[in-house]
């Protein structure tokens, strides 16, 4: 009991971390779970997180239950579900030492065309600190590309020694290729198995899920994807 208000002690199992958990009258519970599933920050992510969200602020009785019975019934989540019938093949694993020395671009798009105009969203991501990034672009031409990069990523944070790109025609063209040269940046792309990059597929697949779920009731793609990043790796 801390002001009166009531608190379970729980230590967290991997991290050995105690944590002072909000024991929660019922009639708050769906409100919890509005804020930290349907929220825009929190982005409609899946039963883990979420529960994982709860367990490390509050609890009551039968939670995960709870969570799991209103992501089943989450209408948004539900139009955005996927066949489980896809190409898949090995995931590879890249060993890097330093921020900066591989990241990967990607484009994940088209969406509803927003309020400035865009309709992709341009993402980077490092292989080392596993920060990722996003930027609305109008279309996904070459130049525009490799414009947003030098101003979004190289004037922040230096140049990259690696680019890992798929075989998008964007990345693949004379300019693209002129630009990594220039600046004497080395780069790869994927095989006819884009799935086959596991940082670059798992954060795309996610980040445009939770874009999905948002933009076409907002027109807010640059906004979203923001939001979206940030629920990514916000637990």
């Amino acid at each position: 009991m801390i002001n009166d208000v009531l608190y379970r002690k729980w230590v967290h199992a991997t991290t050995e971390q105690t944590i002072l958990q909000l024991i929660v009258p019922n009639d708050w519970k769906q409100d919890i779970l509005e804020m930290l599933h349907n929220d825009l920050q929190s982005g409609h992510l899946g039963i883990h997180k979420t529960t994982a969200r709860v367990q490390n602020r509050f609890y009551w009785l039968g939670y995960k239950q709870v969570v799991m019975t209103h992501l089943q019934n989450c209408i948004v989540c539900n139009s955005r579900k996927r066949s489980s019938t896809r190409s898949k093949s090995k995931m590879k694993q890249y060993n890097v030492g330093a921020p900066l020395e591989r990241v990967a671009m990607d484009l994940v798009g088209p969406f509803p065309l927003s309020y400035r105009g865009n309709r992709y969203v341009l993402v980077v991501s490092d292989y080392f600190t596993k920060w990722a990034e996003g930027y609305p672009l109008p279309e996904m031409k070459a130049h525009t590309v490799a414009d947003s990069f030098i101003k979004k990523i190289i004037c922040r944070f230096g140049i990259p020694r690696q680019i890992h790109t798929d075989q998008g025609g964007q990345f693949e063209s004379k300019l693209f290729k002129e630009f990594c040269e220039t600046l004497r940046i080395h780069k790869t792309r994927t095989t006819a198995f884009p799935q086959s990059d596991g940082l670059v597929e798992r954060l795309n697949r996610s980040l445009e899920d939770i874009i999905s779920k948002y933009v076409c009731k907002n027109q807010r793609l640059g906004r979203a994807a923001t939001l979206g990043l940030n629920g990514i790796s916000f637990i």
